[in-house]
């Protein structure tokens, strides 16, 4: 939680492109990949644009090991307890030579036992039980290359969160409800069997 010294927020320093703290970026290998190409969008940096009335944001932005794609899925809470998804990000491409096509916003209504359903899976998982966090940290030996990635974040009343894992390559069991229930509702694809792309 952040707090306010003289009536202004003391903000901790931004990473490069300002969508993350810098300490996501630092402190996990993984964490922040996002970082970038939500700017280019237009995505506000959670950690510091909550508005004082917001119920909660969920943002999941999935982005491909070569940098070939990226979608980012937002979720904002409204207070009758119903929500609203946006999901944006850029083509598949074949090859990083070619050029990258924006292919959204595009918003998808969700109801209010929708949201109560990503709230329970959010819970279940324990996802946000941790400010900054990793799900790959299986025998500590682990490092995947060059699979998808997902950046996770929560902002509400209790302040920020976020967590990464190499969703590409890594399935978490406890994770994968959520992400199944994120990836349905916002339309995504997924090809690949053992290494898994979301699009």
């Amino acid at each position: 939680m952040l707090t306010p010294v003289a009536a202004e927020p003391v903000w901790p320093e931004a990473s490069e492109c300002g969508t993350f703290p810098a300490r996501v970026r630092q402190n996990t290998i993984y964490g922040g990949m996002s970082d970038c190409y939500l700017s280019r969008i237009g995505e506000k940096p959670l950690w510091r644009d909550l508005a004082e009335d917001q119920v909660q944001t969920l943002r999941f932005t999935f982005v491909h090991g070569h940098a070939l794609f990226f979608r980012s899925v937002r979720i904002d809470t409204l207070p009758d307890g119903s929500g609203r998804m946006v999901v944006d990000g850029t083509n598949r491409r074949a090859s990083i030579r070619q050029e990258s096509k924006r292919i959204g916003p595009h918003t998808v209504q969700i109801s209010g036992e929708e949201m109560a359903q990503i709230n329970r899976l959010v819970a279940q998982s324990g996802t946000f039980e941790h400010e900054i966090g990793t799900w790959d940290k299986t025998d500590g030996d682990t490092l995947y290359m060059h699979c998808q990635t997902l950046d996770l974040e929560r902002a509400d009343a209790d302040g920020y969160r976020t967590s990464s894992v190499n969703i590409g390559c890594n399935h978490p069991n406890k994770l994968m409800p959520l992400i199944e229930e994120i990836v349905r509702l916002a339309g995504l694809g997924q090809v690949g069997k053992g290494a898994r792309f979301y699009f």
